[in-house]
């Protein structure tokens, strides 16, 4: 863990939420949330996937415009859920074709497993170190930080 002396040397830190509104259900991803909402009131699955990428579309949108104003020194992504829709939907280009997100294999961005997920302070099988290790570690590189590790 990241001594408190050295904590203070963060600044301008921002965090903010991918998805533009919450989840539907408690302990339910966003997109099955989205799914269960849609089947109790009736809708049709392609009228729930519409509104799902409607929703995606603006939240790449706006989390990529954040991006080009703040140009931050790392991007920390703690979902799984979107590491796997971002790098495979991404957005849709002017002529209405879906690409990947146009930072989804930026040096900056680091893909962890959400703080609140048992993943977090564990480590997997094709893994070394934690999430939580990871983002420590990748701290200390960019504030300079020198601790024992």
């Amino acid at each position: 863990s990241i001594s408190t002396v050295n904590s203070q040397k963060y600044n301008y830190f921002a965090f903010m939420n991918f998805y533009q509104q919450p989840s539907i259900y408690y302990g339910e991803n966003f997109t099955n949330a989205l799914y269960i909402a849609g089947e109790y009131l009736g809708r049709t699955t392609e009228e729930i996937d519409a509104l799902w990428y409607d929703i995606f579309d603006r939240s790449v949108a706006i989390v990529e415009s954040v991006i080009d104003v703040l140009e931050p020194k790392a991007i920390v992504i703690t979902s799984t859920e979107v590491q796997r829709y971002y790098k495979a939907y991404g957005s849709v280009d002017q002529s209405g074709a879906r690409q990947k997100g146009r930072y989804f294999d930026d040096d900056r961005i680091i893909w962890l497993d959400h703080p609140g997920s048992a993943w977090w302070n564990r480590v997997k099988k094709d893994a070394t170190i934690s999430s939580k290790e990871q983002f420590e570690n990748r701290l200390r590189d960019i504030y300079c930080i020198n601790e024992n590790r």
